[in-house]
């Protein structure tokens, strides 16, 4: 097995892991997520299907690299985004956090907020280990995995450099030299 598929393989192993802790949580705990939460998962199911099909077929024309970094820095992006909304860093958007200012509406608006408002809000923290919640571990996690894409494109850039490239004019002799020996 070649460095990059090691590597392709942990992170493929890691997001199958976080996805699968996630569906514990929410159908054997019953701690449902928020639309953040549910937002944060596509990066991983992404990475999920990109690793399985170069792992599978490998000369297949993807790119995974590329890809599996442009999906950690959006995981790392949502997590991060949605640790500060539960930290109080910054609102999140209001149709995912609690009803703010609730003097100022009307009887009618109230009840619109609320009957908008979703039951898991993305400003509650359901749930934390060692006092980092779900989105918080998530955020480190994907941290982790853009690094080692990040070193692993590096890696494979400087493997492509320490191979030499045949040069047209040694591909001409080995072409002649094949023919002199069918003939």
């Amino acid at each position: 097995i070649t460095l990059v598929k090691l590597k392709i393989s942990f992170v493929l192993l890691s997001s199958t892991s976080l996805l699968l802790i996630a569906f514990y949580f929410q159908y054997f705990e019953s701690l449902y997520p928020c639309k953040l939460c549910v937002l944060q998962r596509v990066p991983h199911v992404l990475s999920v299907i990109v690793s399985t099909i170069y792992l599978l077929r490998p000369n297949n024309g993807v790119k995974p690299i590329f890809l599996l970094g442009c999906f950690m820095l959006s995981g790392t992006f949502l997590s991060g985004y949605h640790s500060g909304i539960e930290l109080n860093f910054w609102n999140g958007f209001s149709s995912c956090t609690g009803i703010k200012n609730i003097q100022t509406l009307s009887p009618e608006n109230l009840l619109e907020k609320i009957l908008e408002t979703p039951v898991t809000k993305c400003d509650e923290i359901l749930w934390s280990l060692f006092g980092m919640s779900m989105a918080t571990w998530n955020f480190f996690i994907s941290i982790i995995l853009l690094v080692v894409v990040i070193l692993l494109s590096k890696i494979k850039e400087t493997l492509n450099r320490l191979t030499p490239s045949p040069s047209k004019e040694s591909l001409a002799n080995y072409h002649e030299d094949s023919l002199v020996g069918i003939f």
